[in-house]
């Protein structure tokens, strides 16, 4: 993380299997159990990243695997989009919907 330096420690006391939970998920994912949980919290603060979708060309249009690639893509940005909406706005129930 940079500047981590600048940072002033906040310790945090959590379970063992947690932390345990944690260190396998910064492990897989190359980082230190700090940055791990600072980007988890991150993440659940002020959303997940969704980086935008690229330009689809005329050709892609003609290509059926190429459109399922890119529909797939778009789907799982609206999941992503609405969990993080559910998560922010937990009483709102929109007339469509259908209750869970």
């Amino acid at each position: 993380m940079k500047g981590a330096s600048q940072i002033a420690p906040f310790g945090v006391r959590m379970p063992e299997g947690l932390k345990d939970k944690l260190h396998e998920i910064a492990r897989k994912n190359g980082r230190s159990l700090n940055s791990e949980i600072v980007r988890i919290l991150d993440e659940y603060v002020n959303g997940p990243k969704i980086e935008p979708m690229e330009n689809i060309s005329e050709e892609d249009l003609d290509s059926p695997q190429k459109l399922h690639e890119v529909i797939k893509e778009l789907g799982e940005k609206i999941m992503l989009m609405e969990s993080v909406f559910e998560r922010n706005f937990p009483d709102y129930k929109p007339e469509n919907k259908k209750p869970t």
